[in-house]
């Protein structure tokens, strides 16, 4: 039986440029080490976070990676060095070929565990397989669940997973918001303030909501989202790094990417 300590989390909202890898790499890292300088626990970057998100029909096949490969091993290597738990976004490919929407959780002693997006929207079909395990992973200082943008749209998932045990819940997000697009920033907005908290506060669990951020994309929205013993509370973030503590929150802004 686990029991979750007062934890400081941070959530790093960047932009992630499709196959960069060397500077999304440093991205990770940098952002990795101001986490663990004012001592979180975790850190999550958004979907697909290491390859960016592609948004044409079809994939570059060269953006997958096994979870053998170096880009797995990078952020393994970085969770050890750096001494938190580090969820990235990566693009996998499987042995069997198969494509998955993948966010590796590693953490100390070399430890990689892996979530698959299990439900894949209308967008992603034929481009991505569905994952098949709303799994949750047991650390020292929480148990948590992830589960990747459309992933969150689903009340039973959030359900599953805390009564597997999961006290915190990371939503990495890639989720565009374009004024000529089917959905406003502001309605988007909206809607995120809706149902990610119903999540929340019909689970008794804690959410972390994180986005990519692009303004070609108009990606320029995230929400913090936890939820504590006096009710819920929501925390808004433009364009900021945040490190909320998740049991006595506030804003702790400690870095700014320019977009």
């Amino acid at each position: 039986m686990f029991h979750m300590e007062d934890v400081c989390i941070a959530a790093a909202q960047v932009v992630c440029r499709l196959g960069d890898f060397e500077a999304n790499l440093k991205k990770h890292r940098d952002y990795a080490e101001r986490a663990a300088e004012v001592g979180a626990a975790f850190v999550c970057f958004p979907e697909l976070s290491l390859c960016g998100y592609p948004t044409d029909e079809d994939i570059p096949r060269e953006l997958a990676q096994p979870l053998d490969g170096e880009l797995a091993k990078t952020i393994v290597a970085m969770a050890d060095e750096l001494g938190l738990v580090v969820l990235a976004g990566m693009l996998e490919r499987a042995s069997s070929d198969v494509l998955y929407n993948t966010q590796l959780i590693a953490a100390p002693g070399n430890r990689l565990d892996v979530y698959r997006k299990t439900h894949v929207p209308t967008s992603e079909i034929g481009r991505f397989r569905a994952g098949s395990e709303l799994a949750v992973f047991p650390f020292e200082r929480a148990v948590i669940g992830v589960q990747i943008c459309y992933d969150t749209h689903f009340p039973e998932a959030t359900t599953a997973q805390a009564l597997a045990g999961a006290e915190m819940i990371f939503m990495p997000h890639s989720s565009s918001a374009l004024p000529t697009g089917a959905e406003t920033r502001e309605e988007k907005r909206t809607r995120w303030l809706r149902y990610p908290p119903a999540r929340a506060y019909d689970n008794s669990v804690f959410v972390v909501v994180v986005n990519q951020i692009d303004k070609e994309r108009g990606i320029i929205l995230s929400e913090k989202l936890a939820r504590d013993s006096v009710g819920l509370r929501t925390f808004l973030a433009e364009l900021e790094f945040l490190v909320p503590d998740t049991r006595f929150p506030q804003r702790l802004p400690i870095g700014t990417e320019k977009v």
